[in-house]
């Protein structure tokens, strides 16, 4: 019975832990846009709209690569690259840790090296305690304890640099609603494909949800402790 109770009670404590990540809130791979078509100067997005310029869904392409199914080259066919912007709004809470990656490669067909801009846009003017970017862009000193409405990072990238994850992550200091955006600067009609986008968000337990699972673990170790004294006669 003591055995059944032990269990009981660290599935309760890990049940908690867990409870406190909220996990992946929005991707989106392009597989399904356009019947899994490639089409030039694309508008047609399930999930983004296209603003300052134009791109080209890729899906099996002649020359070009996607990680798998479709993508998107940031510089359509109209000689002025586009945005893409979540047309839906994403909400988070004060303490969430968001963050927002993408898989990313070079333009795939000359030398010539492309930039892009990817970030957060705010619903209105929002707290945070800090903004840093990981993965493919390198670690750098973090922003920390602002206001912001619209906070964003831009890189450049080869052409034949093949698909590597960026990622851009922010605390909040308040609750708020964000969209996210990429886009390319260039005018050449070939810009840095992006696939696979993807935000998550990991909240941080409430300091009750704390006190509950550091009381629990105590709880437990005294049980174990007590099985594993040695009997005297």
């Amino acid at each position: 019975m003591k055995t059944q109770w032990v269990a009981v009670l660290a599935a309760t404590i890990l049940s908690s832990a867990g409870a406190a990540h909220a996990g992946i809130v929005f991707s989106d791979n392009f597989n399904g846009e356009n019947g899994g078509v490639s089409a030039l100067n694309y508008a047609g997005f399930a999930n983004f709209t296209v603003s300052d310029g134009t791109v080209d869904l890729l899906n099996g392409f002649p020359g070009l690569s996607c990680v798998s199914g479709g993508c998107v080259d940031l510089d359509g066919s109209t000689g002025n690259a586009g945005t893409m912007m979540t047309s839906g709004l994403f909400s988070f809470n004060a303490g969430d840790v968001v963050t927002f990656s993408f898989d990313l490669s070079g333009n795939q067909r000359n030398g010539a090296q492309d930039s892009f801009t990817a970030g957060f846009k705010f619903a209105g003017v929002t707290a945070l305690d800090y903004y840093s970017t990981g993965g493919a862009f390198g670690v750098a000193t973090p922003f920390t304890n602002f206001f912001t409405g619209d906070i964003n990072t831009s890189a450049g990238v080869a052409s034949g640099s093949p698909f590597q994850t960026y990622t851009l992550s922010f605390r909040a200091a308040s609750a708020g609603q964000t969209r996210i955006y990429i886009g390319a600067a260039g005018g050449d009609n070939i810009g840095p494909i992006v696939d696979n986008v993807t935000l998550s968000t990991t909240a941080v337990p409430e300091p009750s949800t704390w006190a509950m699972m550091l009381l629990g673990f105590g709880s437990l170790g005294a049980i174990l402790r007590r099985r594993r004294a040695p009997a005297y006669a």
